[in-house]
């Protein structure tokens, strides 16, 4: 996923044809949990502030359901998605990108929360569940490149990871 263009009011990627599919199916299983993973405390004394957790539980959820209208109205929209020759390209308006990165942070985060939250990223964790590992790196990378685009910049070669030609075979027999 790339920057190619961008405006006042909007933003355009390219895709691959993979990237298309992967960013689609992380947006289509939002949210990846129903109960939250907050708090209202940190401190074992929750058990004395029921009231005021189950405000907050009820406060997040209508936020996911919020969340999860715009993400269905995003995805549906027919101007959303244009295909092209090289594959892709996904326009974003200015202001979806805040609550964008909000959806695929939160998505990210529970899929950190199904592995334990682990300290480190190792590959045991792909072997452990392979799916929430993954999720939770491609957020990471699509967070990135929206917030590189946010600032302005574009994504340096290295971390553009569309499909390119092997010119180096030749055709499939």
């Amino acid at each position: 996923m790339r920057l190619i263009e961008q405006d006042d009011n909007q933003f355009t990627f390219e895709l691959s044809d993979q990237q298309k599919l992967l960013f689609e199916r992380i947006l289509k299983d939002y949210p990846i949990a129903q109960n939250s993973h907050h708090s209202i405390s940190k401190s074992s004394e929750t058990v004395e502030l029921p009231d005021q957790q189950q405000l907050l539980e009820e406060a997040l959820a209508e936020n996911r359901a919020e969340m999860k209208r715009k993400v269905g109205n995003f995805l549906r929209d027919p101007r959303r998605f244009e295909e092209t020759e090289q594959g892709w390209r996904v326009s974003i308006l200015a202001r979806q990108v805040d609550w964008l990165l909000q959806v695929l942070n939160e998505i990210r985060i529970s899929s950190w929360h199904r592995l334990n939250c682990p300290e480190h990223e190792d590959l045991e964790l792909l072997r452990e569940d392979p799916e929430s590992f993954l999720r939770m790196k491609l957020c990471g990378q699509f967070q990135t490149v929206l917030l590189w685009a946010l600032d302005g910049n574009v994504v340096p070669d290295e971390f553009d990871h569309r499909e390119e030609p092997d010119e180096t075979e030749g055709p499939v027999e």
